[in-house]
This record gives C-alpha cells, sequence and structure tokens, in this order.
C-alpha cells in the first residue's frame, strides 16, 4: 500500500531508562495512510535532573523501536478511547458527535471497546475502593486538567490512576457527589475535547479514505 504522508499528531513523549528519567525522549509523527509513522526522536535531560551530557554509548542504548512500538499502541488506545467518548456523546445528543456516532457501527464500537479492553487488561492495577477526600481530589484535578488541554478526561483518569474506564467513571461519579466536580450535563462531557478527539477522528476519517481506493 502506497504511504501518503500528512502533518501528523502531537509529538509523544515518555521518560528513559524508566518513569523517573532523567532522559526525555519525544517521538514526532507523520499521518499516512498505513497509520502513524514515526519520523522524529529526540533526547533531553528533564529540567530538575543532574547535569549529565549525551554520550554515544547513551543513544546507542536507547531502544527505539521498542519504544517506537509503546507509543503506537498506547495512541492507538488514546484514539479507541477518544472515539468512544466521542460516540457516547453523539448518542447523548451533543451536535458536535451526532454524526461520528450514526456512523460508527455496533461492531466498530464493540472493535474500540476491545482495543480499550486489551490495553486495560495489560496495564491496571488492582485498586482498593477509596473513601478519603484528597484521592478524589486528585481525581477532580487530573479529569479538570485533561478538559482544559483539550484531552478526554475519563480516559485521562484511566491512565493516570492505572484503571479501566469504567472504574475511572465510578471515580468520578463519587467525586462528583462530593460537589469536586460540577455534574455531568448530558451531551456536553465532551464539548471542549478537541486535540485528542480530533487527531482520533482524523485517523478513522483516513482509514476509510484508504479502505475506499
Amino acid at each position: 500500500m502506497k504511504l501518503v504522508a500528512k502533518s501528523g499528531p502531537d509529538p509523544w513523549t515518555c521518560r528513559w531508562p524508566d518513569d523517573h528519567g532523567p532522559w526525555e525522549l519525544q517521538l514526532s509523527w507523520r499521518w499516512s495512510s498505513a497509520g502513524y509513522e514515526c519520523t522524529g526522536i529526540s533526547i533531553s535531560l528533564m529540567p530538575d535532573a543532574d547535569l549529565q551530557s549525551i554520550t554515544a554509548s547513551l543513544v546507542r542504548g536507547i531502544p527505539v523501536q521498542s519504544i517506537i512500538r509503546r507509543a503506537r499502541e498506547e495512541m492507538a488506545y488514546e484514539d479507541a478511547g477518544a472515539l468512544l467518548e466521542a460516540y457516547e456523546a453523539g448518542v447523548a445528543g451533543d451536535p458536535e458527535y451526532v454524526q461520528l456516532a450514526d456512523e460508527l457501527s455496533p461492531s466498530m464500537v464493540e472493535g474500540l471497546q476491545q482495543q480499550v479492553r486489551s490495553w486495560t487488561s495489560r496495564t491496571a492495577r488492582p485498586q482498593p475502593e477509596r473513601s478519603d477526600a484528597d484521592f478524589y481530589r486528585e481525581v477532580a484535578f487530573v479529569y479538570m486538567e485533561a478538559m482544559n488541554n483539550g484531552k478526554p478526561p475519563t480516559l485521562a483518569v484511566a491512565k493516570h490512576f492505572h484503571v479501566s474506564r469504567p472504574t475511572a467513571s465510578r471515580y468520578l461519579v463519587k467525586t462528583r457527589e462530593m460537589k469536586l466536580l460540577p455534574r455531568a450535563q448530558p451531551g456536553k462531557a465532551t464539548t471542549n475535547m478537541t486535540i485528542t478527539m480530533k487527531r482520533a477522528m482524523k485517523k478513522n476519517e483516513m482509514q476509510k479514505e484508504a479502505k475506499d481506493q
């Protein structure tokens, strides 16, 4: 299949060699009819890390292919979750996503749900039931930060706490009961989810175009 490159999604970042750093890797992408193509990688020292230099041996030790694979898997999970949240908003009557809700067949929705379940089955960690206010304040902070940055908020809560979307949704119900978040309005939950949502919908459009060619 011929690759049709277009401007791609925002850069994907991670810390290396583990979640504590001290290095931060940033991958840049281009769209193609075959999916996301990684077109660049940069490495920089985290601002609060002890001063040290990049060396040839350091660069050679970076597992580039496995990092690209991890990035693609995480982006696919985010896209699936974003489309599901857009679909649910469309079903609830949000005019911005009604057309998408009509276009997604039951089998497509099930496929998206399976993608999300597959990711969470590998990354979710057992979580005890929580009742402390500090925990739910953190839930509210993660949710609002995602909203303000154009990210799917329920998905952001699920990723942050390493839980499934249903568990994240339960956290949000409790957070609203504690009045740490405003009550959800049907059809309005995803209004500000512009960045990841547009990326996911763009990917969906390109996949449809590729099938039609």
